[in-house]
């Protein structure tokens, strides 16, 4: 992987352990606009990553896999709002 593939491809797939999807955008959203901002530690490298109101906006169309997972979003927002009451 070069440093510039992020800015010069849509997608950038890296497969490994696991398989992770890297996006200078989504749906138009750079990660300075996201408002909700989560880190995860991953081996001792803090990986930024969009907070869940912020991934609900990232799914506002109307391709399949955005409807399943925008439902399951809202779900799992809703799930934590009621805890918190």
């Amino acid at each position: 992987m070069n440093p510039t593939d992020v800015q010069n491809y849509t997608v950038v797939r890296v497969a490994d352990e696991v398989i992770i999807d890297l996006l200078e955008k989504a749906c138009g959203m750079t990660l300075d606009q996201v408002k909700d901002v989560d880190f995860a530690d991953v081996q001792g490298v803090k990986i930024p990553f969009a907070g869940i109101h912020s991934l609900i906006q990232t799914k506002q169309s109307i391709r399949p896999k955005d409807v399943i997972d925008r439902s399951f979003l809202e779900e799992k927002l809703e799930q934590s709002e009621n805890k918190k009451s």
